[in-house]
C-alpha cells in the first residue's frame, strides 16, 4: 500500500478554534486513519524558495499521494500546484458539491461562485478526484475524466453517545440540523409546519445550525446554534432528542449532487425521517420502510401526521433505518475503495501497445494484461487490446508498421509505454518491467546478443535478404562520412520500455527520420537517434527472456 498523507482544509474554524468540520471527518480524517495514514490538521507550504522546497519535500515523505479537500484561498491552491510539481507526489482532490452549476438566489451563490475557479485550478493539476455519488461524478467528467464514487460512511463508534432521558411532557419534536446554506430548502415544508402545528398542540419544531424566517409560530419553533466541529456533533444531535427528523431539499441541480448523510446520521440514532424525494434520498432510503420520501406538500402532511399518531410507528422506521445503516453504510464496507484507489494511483501510467500490419502476425490475446492500458494499431477486434486504426499511407505494410513504434507520444498520452513487436508476448505486469528498468535512465532495451555494430548489422540484413542492399549501403556510407565507430553498440528492438520525456520523445523523432531517409532496419538507425548514455541495456534477449515469449512470425516479408 502506498503511503498516503491527508490534509483537513477545514481545520481551523471560524472562532479561531482548531477542530474538524463534518466534511474533513468523513472525507478526510476517518477513512485515512483507519487504513494507518497520516492526516495533517495543518498545512504549511510556501515561504522563500528555500523554505518552500523544504516544506514540500517534508509532505511528499509523510506521503507519495496528498488527498485534499479544496483549499480555501487562491494562494495555498498555487503552492499546492508547485508543490507537487516539485516533488513528483501525486494529488487527490475530494469534492462533495457541485461548484459550477448553482442557481441565482442560493443564500451562498456569491461564496460559492468566487471559490470556484479556485475549484476549477485544483482540478486541473488533480491526478484523480473523488466524489460522493455518481450524480456528482456524470456533473464534474466534463471537468476531469478520471473520478472515483466513494459515498459518504457512518462509524458506528462515534455514535456510541449518552441518550437523554426519556421525556414525560408528551411533547412530540420535529427537527431539522443543517447549515445556513438551507435557507432556500425551507419554503419546501413551511406550509407543513403550519399545518402540523395547527393540528397538533403538543408538536414543536427544532431547527438547529441556521436561522429561519420569524413567524407566528415562534413560541413552538425553536432555534439552536450548530456545533463548531464535527467532534461533539453526534451527543449534540443525541441532545435534541428528536422524535421526527426531516430534510426537505428543493429537486435541483445543487441538491441532487449531494450526499444522504442526514438520513444516516439521525438513521444512528433511530430517529425516523421524512425527506424530500429527490436524490440523493430517493436512491438510499426505502419510502415506508426505512423512512417516508414526500413529493408534494400533502405527503409532507401526511407522513409527518402518521408518525406523531403512532408511536409504534416511529420506533418501527427508526429501527429499520438503522439496520439498514449499519447493513450496507459503515465505513468498514467502504475502505476497500479507498484502498483500490491509492493502489490504482500507486501504479505508473502505462501503456502497452504493438503494431500490427499487412497478415505478419495476428494479435496474441494471451499474456499478462495486468495494470497498464494496451493498445494494437491493426485492423479486427479483440477482448483485451484496445483496436486503433493503423497507418496507411506508405506503401511499405513494414514502414506503416514503425510509425508508433518509434514515435508512439504522438498517437497516445502516457507517462511510460511499453512496445511490443507483433510476435512477443509478455508474461509479467508492465509495471514491473518500468519498476526494473528504468531507473536512473528514461529508455531501456535488449542489448543484442550476436552483435555489437551497425556495420555488421546491415551486412547480416543483406546476407539474409531483409532490408534493400542499396538502402543499407548508402545509409552505412553516410553513418561512416559522419564518423560514426564500429563496435559502438547495438540493440533489439522488438522490446522497447521508455519513459516518455520531451527528451525521449526528441530522439524518437530523430529516429523516425533516420527511418524515413534510410532503410527499414530499424535496429541500423536507432543507435544514431539514442546515445549510449541514455539507455539502459537489458542483457540478454527477449527471445529467451522469462518476461516474455517468442511466438515467431507468421511468415518474413
Amino acid at each position: 500500500m502506498p503511503k498516503v498523507v491527508g490534509v483537513i482544509t477545514d481545520y481551523t474554524r471560524p472562532d479561531g478554534t482548531e477542530s474538524y468540520g463534518a466534511v474533513g471527518w468523513y472525507r478526510v480524517k476517518n477513512p485515512l486513519e483507519k487504513m494507518g495514514h497520516e492526516v495533517l490538521g495543518k498545512l504549511k507550504l510556501g515561504g522563500t524558495p528555500a523554505e518552500a522546497a523544504g516544506r514540500a519535500l517534508e509532505l511528499k515523505m509523510k506521503g507519495d499521494i496528498w488527498f485534499f479537500k479544496p483549499v480555501d484561498n487562491e494562494g495555498m491552491a498555487v503552492l499546492i500546484d508547485t508543490a507537487k510539481k516539485f516533488t513528483g507526489a501525486k494529488l487527490i482532490l475530494d469534492i462533495d458539491d457541485e461548484v459550477f452549476d448553482i442557481l441565482p438566489g442560493h443564500p451562498l451563490y456569491d461564496e460559492i461562485k468566487s471559490k470556484s475557479p479556485r475549484v476549477a485550478h485544483l482540478i486541473n493539476i488533480a491526478d484523480h478526484l473523488v466524489v460522493t455519488n455518481e450524480y456528482l461524478k456524470k456533473a464534474l467528467l466534463q471537468h476531469h475524466p478520471h473520478i472515483a464514487v466513494i459515498p459518504n460512511a457512518i462509524d458506528p463508534k462515534i455514535w456510541e453517545v449518552k441518550k437523554p432521558k426519556k421525556r414525560t411532557d408528551g411533547k412530540i419534536r420535529i427537527g431539522w440540523v443543517a447549515s445556513g446554506s438551507h435557507m432556500v430548502d425551507i419554503p419546501v415544508v413551511n406550509k407543513a409546519f403550519e399545518e402540523i402545528l395547527k393540528k397538533y398542540p403538543q408538536v414543536e419544531i427544532h431547527l438547529c445550525g441556521f436561522v429561519a424566517n420569524e413567524s407566528e409560530r415562534n413560541n413552538r419553533e425553536f432555534h439552536h446554534p450548530g456545533t463548531m466541529n464535527y467532534e461533539t456533533y453526534p451527543q449534540f444531535l443525541a441532545d435534541l432528542d428528536l422524535d421526527i427528523a426531516i430534510a426537505p431539499l428543493g429537486d435541483n441541480h445543487f441538491n441532487r449532487c449531494k450526499s444522504n448523510i442526514k438520513w444516516l446520521e439521525n438513521s444512528m440514532l433511530k430517529t425516523p425521517m421524512v425527506l424530500s424525494d429527490v436524490r440523493p434520498y430517493s436512491e438510499s432510503v426505502e419510502n415506508h420502510k426505512t423512512g417516508y420520501l414526500a413529493k408534494s406538500h400533502s405527503q409532507w402532511v401526511k407522513y409527518l401526521s402518521w408518525l406523531i399518531e403512532n408511536e409504534e410507528k416511529r420506533k418501527e422506521i427508526g429501527e429499520a433505518a438503522y439496520k439498514e445503516v449499519m447493513d450496507h453504510w459503515t465505513i468498514d464496507k467502504f475502505l476497500p475503495l479507498y484502498e483500490r484507489l491509492f493502489q490504482k494511483m500507486d501504479q505508473k501510467n502505462i501503456t502497452v501497445y504493438t503494431s500490427i500490419t499487412g497478415d505478419k502476425n495476428q494479435l496474441l490475446e494471451d499474456g499478462n494484461f495486468e495494470g497498464a492500458t494496451f493498445v494494437a494499431f491493426t485492423n479486427g477486434q479483440s477482448e483485451h487490446w484496445q483496436i486503433k486504426k493503423p497507418y496507411e499511407h506508405f506503401k511499405s505494410d513494414r514502414r506503416n508498421s514503425r510509425i508508433q513504434k518509434l514515435m508512439p507520444h504522438l498517437f497516445f498520452n502516457s507517462e511510460y509505454s511499453v512496445y511490443l513487436d507483433g510476435n512477443i508476448r509478455l508474461k509479467v505486469p508492465a509495471q514491473k518491467l518500468i519498476d526494473e528498468y528504468l531507473k536512473d535512465k528514461d529508455i531501456a532495451v535488449f542489448r543484442h546478443v550476436g552483435r555489437d555494430c551497425l556495420y555488421d548489422e546491415s551486412n547480416a540484413c543483406i546476407m539474409l535478404k531483409k532490408g534493400d542492399p542499396m538502402e543499407l549501403a548508402e545509409q552505412c556510407s553516410d553513418y561512416a562520412q559522419r564518423g560514426w565507430k564500429e563496435h559502438a553498440g547495438l540493440y533489439e528492438c522488438g522490446v522497447i520500455i521508455r519513459r516518455h520525456t520531451p527528451e525521449i520523445n526528441a530522439m524518437g523523432e530523430k529516429w523516425w527520420a533516420h527511418y524515413c531517409r534510410y532503410s527499414e532496419r530499424d535496429q541500423v538507425s536507432f543507435p544514431i537517434a539514442f546515445p549510449k548514455e541514455a539507455i539502459n541495456p537489458i542483457e540478454g534477449s527477449a527471445w529467451r527472456h522469462p518476461y516474455f515469449d517468442f511466438i515467431g512470425h507468421k511468415h518474413d516479408k
